[in-house]
């Protein structure tokens, strides 16, 4: 009987694959691997070859194993021995290859055991996440929203990229952000701020990656599972605020401000591989794992640019705005709720806030909604603010650290649409910068009566 030959993609894909588990995968060779697993045969292949790796890492820690490393005395070679039943399904004997190979020989041999193996469990190859392909199936329509972008400069001439402005909805594709810093909001309620120059490919309404260059994600509680790919490690959120910083396609540092987050080595897909990092801790990690070692925790690193937020940004309706606060009679600052979409505007740029859910409130009270955010620039008094609102009932007055500025006339129905306004430069200052708005509830009815607002802003850094 004839052999049947291996498909050609399928050999590329086995030497690519020992190459990566080697610590020898370049960038291009690692684009070729995701480009070669948009065929589902691709992907049984690759699901044959991580189980054949993890049977044999399992089976090389144990002496007894009918699989075993051998190191000769005065040599660099290492033999791999098999049993009777293992040589007579491999045809082979004891092989005895070199130290930087015995990956690529040793998971050939594997393989052809684990496929037997593969094929009675039904490896079930639909959980490998092909979705950084270029050649995987894009997600159909929007996966992202640009809610903010301050001094953002868009590159270049590569196919694909895009020069976006705020308010734009973003397709599942690259963003090539040469300088300045740029809010993404995904579907799913998760919010990355990009700092340039950086390279950020939206993959899914819950996932990106980051080929070069800093970012900090705010993943709300319905978002839980949002994920960060690098060239060497993706970062799942685990219910969190981090950061990624990719050096090279070696090297890659994750920080954890709050939760916690699963980091995964692409060089070890078994879970047992993975590291649970918790807020206050950060890392240095390089593709081989030879040199990973903590680092002190640098949120200001992922802040070089400032960033306004826009109200209910980051967070699902009922849970707490991660970024503006509330005070009024009778309480103190505290966190402002996130309410509904609204019946206008797009909520994944947007949601209203509310000092609680039902935000019913005494008549003739006033609220102050405050939002927090650092300019780290000289010529922070340059800066100005555009922007636009939505309240019920009616804004009487605006602050910036403190100094009222002209808030536009409204009627007290305004929560119907929004109502642009603006602070012009010589109010920021370098360092930490608040926002205040009073919001009045105006008489109704007894007991049911909201009081809300609703605001979209974006730095406007002065013209060059």
């Amino acid at each position: 009987m004839t052999e049947r030959p291996e498909h050609p993609d399928h050999v590329e894909l086995t030497e690519l694959l020992a190459r990566m588990v080697d610590g020898e995968l370049t960038a291009a060779q690692r684009q070729r691997i995701e480009q070669l697993l948009a065929d589902p045969a691709a992907q049984r292949h690759y699901a044959r070859f991580v189980m054949a790796h993890a049977m044999l890492r399992a089976e090389l820690r144990d002496h007894d194993s009918p699989i075993a490393l051998q190191r000769g005395e005065g040599s660099a070679d290492i033999e791999v021995e098999l049993d009777a039943d293992a040589a007579s399904r491999t045809a082979t004997g004891p092989m005895r290859i070199g130290p930087r190979g015995w990956h690529r020989q040793a998971i050939a041999a594997a393989v052809l055991i684990a496929a037997g193996v593969a094929v009675a469990l039904l490896v079930d190859h639909s959980n490998i996440d092909t979705s950084t392909s270029p050649n995987a199936q894009a997600p159909v329509g929007p996966v992202a929203t640009l809610t903010g972008a301050a001094d953002a400069k868009w590159g270049g001439d590569a196919a694909g990229d895009t020069v976006v402005e705020p308010g734009a909805d973003l397709d599942a594709g690259p963003l090539r952000l040469t300088s300045g810093s740029a809010q993404i909001v995904f579907r799913s309620g998760a919010a990355v701020n990009l700092v340039g120059p950086a390279t950020f490919h939206l993959t899914g309404p819950n996932s990106g990656r980051l080929d070069a260059g800093r970012l900090r994600a705010s993943v709300p509680h319905n978002a839980v599972g949002f994920t960060v790919d690098t060239p060497t490690h993706t970062v799942t959120d685990l219910g969190t605020r981090f950061g990624v910083r990719v050096i090279d396609d070696e090297h890659t540092e994750v920080h954890v401000f709050e939760g916690k987050v699963r980091v995964q080595p692409h060089i070890d897909p078994r879970p047992a591989a993975s590291t649970t990092m918790h807020a206050g801790e950060a890392l240095a990690l390089t593709h081989d794992r030879r040199e990973t070692r903590s680092i002190p925790v640098a949120e200001g690193r992922f802040d070089d640019t400032p960033m306004l937020f826009n109200t209910g940004v980051g967070a699902a309706p009922g849970e707490p705005d991660p970024h503006w606060w509330v005070r009024g009679p009778g309480f103190a600052n505290r966190r402002a709720i996130v309410g509904g979409d609204g019946a206008f505007g797009d909520p994944n740029v947007s949601r209203v806030i509310a000092f609680a859910s039902p935000s019913f409130a005494p008549n003739d009270v006033t609220h102050t909604f405050s939002t927090y955010f650092d300019v780290d620039r000289a010529d922070a008094d340059r800066v100005a603010i555009r922007g636009r609102f939505a309240v019920d009932n009616q804004i009487t007055a605006i602050r910036v650290n403190g100094v009222a500025v002209d808030v536009p006339k409204h009627p007290l129905t305004q929560y119907l649409s929004f109502k642009p306004f603006a602070i012009p430069a010589g109010h920021l200052v370098t360092g930490q910068n608040v926002i205040e708005m009073d919001v009045f509830n105006a008489p109704g009815a007894p007991g049911k009566n909201g009081i809300s607002v609703r605001v979209e802003m974006q730095l406007v850094p002065p013209t060059r």
